[in-house]
């Protein structure tokens, strides 16, 4: 991804017009909308290819989350929803927050606490 960063940087640090020699104005740079526009093409084809083709490569080569990786993701969730579900009866004790933004709320993390019960 660095790689990509910078090589999205790259195209723009080319500069307007050539070295200023023997103290005249340099003339424009033959080519630098080219070099720019090629720079992105490659960047925009790259993400592209490796968008597409990484599900699949994934599927061919059989790699699949561990089970107990996936229980102790499930195990986290269900602690954190319950958390801010307390969180959410507190701060409507105390009048911190408008009902109806709380109510929204607490309808969305009830629904999400279903899902990982």
């Amino acid at each position: 991804m660095l790689v990509a960063a910078a090589a999205s940087v790259s195209p723009t640090a080319v500069p307007s017009t050539n070295a200023i020699a023997h103290g005249r104005c340099g003339h424009a740079l033959a080519g630098r909308d080219d070099i720019i526009y090629l720079g992105f093409a490659v960047i925009i084809v790259s993400l592209i290819a490796q968008g597409l083709t990484l599900p699949p490569l994934v599927a061919r080569l059989g790699l699949a989350e561990h089970p107990a990786v996936a229980e102790v993701e499930r195990r986290a969730r269900l602690a954190l929803t319950r958390a801010v579900l307390a969180h959410l009866a507190q701060a409507d004790e105390h009048g911190d927050a408008s009902p109806e933004l709380i109510d929204g709320l607490r309808a969305q993390y009830v629904t999400r606490r279903r899902l990982y019960l």
